[in-house]
């Protein structure tokens, strides 16, 4: 009869210690604000991690906390990349008003 309740005292303490792991899960951290580009929607802890876009830049999409900023003015002339206007690129290149007649 001993044995019994030992045993029943061993199996209680058993579950008592996985009800207790459980109940304790660890909350996941990250970027709380869904207007930032490296929003975790998983997150319930905010970790002030959040970066933002700003002018000609945009969020990459991800709402994992993997999103980054997406450059876009690739060549940094302040003119976004939606707005440049295609030009002749060649510097040596002379408007047709300055090239000599031959």
């Amino acid at each position: 009869m001993l044995k019994k309740i030992c045993f029943i005292i061993f199996l209680f303490s058993i579950s008592l210690l996985f009800l207790t792991n459980c109940d304790e899960a660890e909350e996941l951290s990250g970027c709380t604000t869904a207007t930032a580009c490296n929003y975790a929607e998983a997150a319930a802890v905010d970790d002030e991690s959040c970066v933002y876009a700003s002018g000609c830049d945009s969020c990459s999409g991800e709402t994992d906390g993997t999103g980054t900023v997406v450059d876009g003015d690739a060549d940094d002339d302040g003119v976004c990349d939606t707005d440049e206007v295609a030009a002749c690129t060649v510097s040596t290149a002379l408007p047709p008003e300055f090239k000599s007649i031959s």
